[in-house]
């Protein structure tokens, strides 16, 4: 088998399976091999530099405009995005993360066109990259695009209910101007929980009631029935929300001003 129809396989394999096993198996056939991209053709052309060589690949935007290199299994693959007329190159996926990388793309687009797709996010190209096995499971971690930041999984969305209780406590508390539900934190930071909330709390509010507030939210959002809550981790704001942090916040409470 060859180490494309090795990923091929791994891919059709994981998407059937979607599970960790499988998911290991199709990275490290992508370590062991190589994906075909096309000069030209596509929705944008990128540029890139590989071995050396400046070209542009055919690639396509996200949704938020962000650029996403097309990469492709095989030659029908490849075909059927960017038809019989594109220039094609098998490139080794190690070397073809570190240039995407390198030339400011953080995610692959896999197979845009069928039969079965796959994006390569920020962290799967750093690992690959590096020669490493990305790890899978909810102790995994990456890097956030933009600032380089360690970060863990993303937490799971709360159940509405623990939402609601968030809001009430905050509307009962005046010193509370604000409240977000942290999608992403450092790897640190989120072992042993599955909640973070970020507060932003008036400026005159002193150590002692900002701690009341703390352990006040956490009892009132730990109780609610089913929540399945093992842990809550706190963010303060301060009125701010700088880096990554935040694109990666939702807000659940604004008082009104």
């Amino acid at each position: 088998m060859s180490a494309i129809s090795a990923i091929r396989r791994a891919l059709d394999d994981g998407f059937a399976r979607g599970d960790e096993a499988s998911l290991s198996a199709f990275h490290q056939a992508l370590l062991d091999g190589q994906l075909h991209v096309a000069e030209g053709g596509g929705e944008t052309a990128l540029p890139i530099t590989l071995d050396g060589e400046s070209v542009e690949l055919g690639g396509l935007r996200d949704a938020e405009g962000l650029p996403l290199l097309a990469a492709f299994t095989g030659d029908d693959e490849l075909g059927a995005w960017a038809g019989d007329g594109a220039r094609r190159r098998a490139v080794a996926v190690p070397a073809l993360a570190r240039a995407a990388l390198d030339s400011g793309i953080h995610a692959v687009s896999l197979n845009p066109a069928g039969p079965v797709g796959r994006q390569l996010d920020t962290v799967e190209l750093r690992q690959l990259a590096s020669g490493l096995l990305p790890r899978v499971g909810g102790r995994s971690f990456g890097f956030d695009p933009r600032s380089g930041v360690a970060v863990a999984a993303p937490f799971a969305a709360p159940a509405p209910a623990v939402v609601d209780a968030l809001r009430a406590v905050c509307a009962h508390n005046g010193d509370i101007a604000a409240a977000y539900l942290v999608e992403l934190m450092q790897p640190r930071r989120s072992a042993d929980c599955d909640l973070a909330i970020a507060l932003e709390i008036d400026p005159a509010t002193g150590r002692e009631r900002r701690q009341a507030l703390l352990e006040l939210v956490g009892a009132v959002v730990t109780v609610v029935p089913d929540a399945g809550l093992g842990g809550i981790r706190f963010v303060w704001l301060d009125g701010r929300l700088d880096g990554f942090v935040r694109a990666r916040v939702r807000p659940a409470y604004v008082r009104d001003r």
